[in-house]
């Protein structure tokens, strides 16, 4: 299963502070669909990785989830909180096989 979820906030004013600007709904759309949604198909695709014991998840994640720049701070996190999410379910997921 090959999981790559993107969303950005790209309709809310041009201004130096830019993502302290937008609004509560579209930071959430943000992590509705790059920690929400991918922890969704995860969820649904485990069941049968594990019955088969056989599979791969790969997060296709951008550089967003590892350096953060200037004007995409709530991107930046929410793809920060998928890496944290794909490390996390490594381990997990690892661990419950043995």
């Amino acid at each position: 299963m090959v999981n790559r979820a993107r969303a950005v906030c790209a309709d809310g004013p041009h201004h130096e502070n830019f993502e302290w600007l937008l609004f509560t709904h579209d930071v959430r759309l943000e992590f509705e669909t790059n920690v929400f949604g991918a922890h969704r198909v995860i969820r649904a695709a485990l069941p049968f990785l594990r019955q088969h014991r056989h599979g791969h998840i790969i997060g296709v994640l951008s550089v967003a989830g590892i350096v953060a720049g200037p004007i995409a701070g709530f991107y930046h996190a929410s793809k920060w909180a998928f890496e944290a999410l794909r490390e996390s379910l490594a381990r997990e997921v690892l661990f419950s096989v043995c």
